[in-house]
């Protein structure tokens, strides 16, 4: 009897490998559309949305297709960011790591009526004008404004259009998964650390031990943050911060 259980746990555990292998190729972008993407004059391509994504009052809602399509352009202009914040050469990234990351983010978002790839795009476009607008690398780590960059692309990734309220009530198999609150923020978390976990999308793979850590810990702080049940405590406490906030300290 034993035996057969142990030749079962076996079998599952195989089972398991195959269907991580069979995710990991499937998720992933094609080597065409990297290649496409990674080849691309980002300057040239982006033309004059290379002033206009530096103001916040623009939206990447309101790129136009051209020699790329809207969707492709999205892609390149987080590409323009990545370089601009000196991300690849901080971090030693190669440029096709972060194209493959990239591509492969937007692969995963589903097409849902908001929580789409665009919005990711919207959200990290908000992030990088923020960054320009209050200089906040006087205020944070280098590391954490990698970290934060990287979670706002990834923050809703594989959202499925419904949110957690539905997911405990019609008692999903994510809600099961992720018992005890923020279903699915801890799913777009741990669906990032399957991305991030595949060798030719580890943009975090020439990060020591410690650092490694630190920002695979923001990542998840700050799409942990995003569930609403913890934005408004959150929200509270910045109002308190922000009331004996001084910058010249």
């Amino acid at each position: 009897h034993n035996a057969n259980v142990m030749e079962q746990v076996r079998l599952s555990e195989e089972r398991q490998k195959v269907a991580l292998e069979l995710i990991s190729y499937h998720l992933q972008a094609d080597d065409a559309e990297v290649a496409a993407i990674a080849g691309a004059d980002l300057g040239r391509a982006l033309g004059p949305y290379l002033e206009l994504m530096r103001t916040f009052e623009w939206s990447p809602r309101q790129l136009v297709a051209a020699e790329f399509s809207a969707n492709d352009l999205s892609v390149l202009m987080i590409l323009q960011m990545v370089v601009e914040l000196g991300f690849l050469d901080r971090y030693a990234i190669p440029y096709e790591t972060m194209v493959r990351f990239v591509l492969t983010a937007r692969r995963n978002y589903r097409d849902v009526s908001y929580h789409s790839w665009t919005h990711a795009v919207c959200v990290t476009h908000a992030f990088y004008t923020l960054y320009l607008a209050l200089d906040l690398a006087r205020l944070f780590p280098e590391h954490e404004i990698f970290a934060i960059f990287v979670a706002c692309l990834c923050h809703d990734i594989d959202h499925r259009g419904r949110n957690n309220a539905f997911q405990v009530a019609s008692d999903s198999p994510l809600a099961k998964l992720y018992e005890g609150g923020s279903v699915m923020e801890r799913h777009h978390f741990a669906h990032s650390l399957l991305i991030l976990g595949q060798a030719k999308t580890n943009i975090l793979q020439s990060l020591d031990k410690g650092l490694y850590e630190a920002v695979l810990q923001t990542i998840k702080t700050t799409i942990l943050a995003t569930d609403l049940e913890r934005h408004f405590p959150n929200l509270k406490r910045f109002a308190t911060i922000k009331s004996c906030f001084e910058p010249e300290n």
